[in-house]
């Protein structure tokens, strides 16, 4: 991850919006000055905006996989490749799809998901007279807090990464009762997560500090540091259910039923679509616009929270059954 962090902040420069005719911009300062887009080695100022934010994308995830590569292979000589590797069987690709194609409707559905309620987020930032409000502060808002909630949840997605190998290595081995043993620890590390990761997400949103991170200072204002503090008080309060979802799910997906977390993917979607589609309409009596309630935007809010938890709730059995039950996947003729 730091490689990637690393190879994005020596390419990417600040992205820059036109001025309007005859209006000169005023000089960048402090940090957003040291963002102009000045490439390692080079002495000039390049100004990459867009075109350097997707290339820094892709190198950064070149180099990180090269780096993965040489290590892997160097430390790991079983991973050597033979002539005799490439010659698999039918049934090993049909096993790998098996468990590959639901995790990647999964995240397509996630994404989606995603893509719906950034567009209900829109309304709150256009005027009854269908004109854009100044500063569109529900967006900024919302896409700051977006960020430092990526960040915090960098060490919950790196343990849900570990279950899905932990599981899988006891389920092969026989070792029913360390899945059971992991599950119950992960759920508790997962909850000392939650406590200390939404105390410094708490911290940050005094004064709207992690704006300042992500978002240049002409940028700020009040109203954005409230659409963004109103996201994370609601997000980090609940994020025990998406430990919980990470744990179930990653478990679920390591001891071979992936066909859960397809399902579970479908129930966030289905969430996150009717909660942004309804309810801060219902709470805001009417229409989304720029003049809404409070109300209704935090009810906007809610649509991660209750994607979490029917997400939740739609692995309780399969948790239940094979990670805390103890009941094995039945071997097929291919395994």
């Amino acid at each position: 991850m730091w490689v990637w962090l690393g190879c994005r902040v020596l390419v990417v420069g600040e992205p820059r919006s036109a001025a309007p005719p005859g209006l000169r911009r005023p000089p960048a300062s402090g940090f957003r000055a040291r963002q102009t887009g000045r490439v390692a080695g080079i002495g000039q100022r390049v100004r990459l905006g867009v075109i350097g934010a997707a290339a820094a994308t892709v190198l950064a995830q070149a180099v990180s996989a090269l780096l993965c590569l040489m290590y892997a292979f160097g430390k790991y000589p079983e991973l050597h490749l033979s002539g005799q590797d490439l010659h698999a069987e039918v049934c090993v690709y049909a096993q790998h799809l098996g468990q590959g194609l639901p995790m990647g409707l999964q995240f397509s559905v996630l994404a989606i998901g995603i893509i719906v309620m950034q567009r209900a987020l829109v309304g709150f930032d256009i005027g009854q007279d269908g004109i854009m409000a100044a500063g569109n502060p529900a967006q900024n808002g919302f896409g700051a807090a977006n960020k430092l909630n990526n960040f915090l949840m960098c060490p919950m997605n790196a343990l849900s990464t570990a279950i899905v190998s932990f599981n899988a290595q006891n389920l092969g081995a026989g070792r029913q009762d360390r899945i059971r043993r992991g599950t119950v620890k992960s759920l508790l590390i997962g909850l000392a997560l939650y406590l200390i990761l939404g105390g410094i997400g708490m911290l940050l949103t005094i004064n709207g500090a992690y704006q300042y991170l992500f978002m240049s200072a002409d940028k700020i204002t009040a109203a954005t540091i409230r659409c963004g503090n109103l996201y994370l008080y609601v997000d980090l309060s609940m994020y025990f259910a998406l430990m919980i979802l990470l744990v179930f799910r990653s478990g679920v997906q390591g001891v071979g039923h992936a066909e859960f977390t397809l399902v579970a993917g479908c129930a966030e979607l289905i969430a996150r679509v009717l909660i942004c589609a309804f309810l801060p309409r219902l709470v805001n009596g009417g229409a989304i616009d720029a003049s809404a309630s409070v109300g209704a935007y935090i009810a906007l809010c809610f649509a991660d929270q209750g994607a979490w938890i029917l997400a939740v709730v739609s692995l309780l059995y399969p948790a239940a059954r094979y990670l805390l039950g103890g009941e094995r996947k039945k071997p097929s003729g291919n395994d």
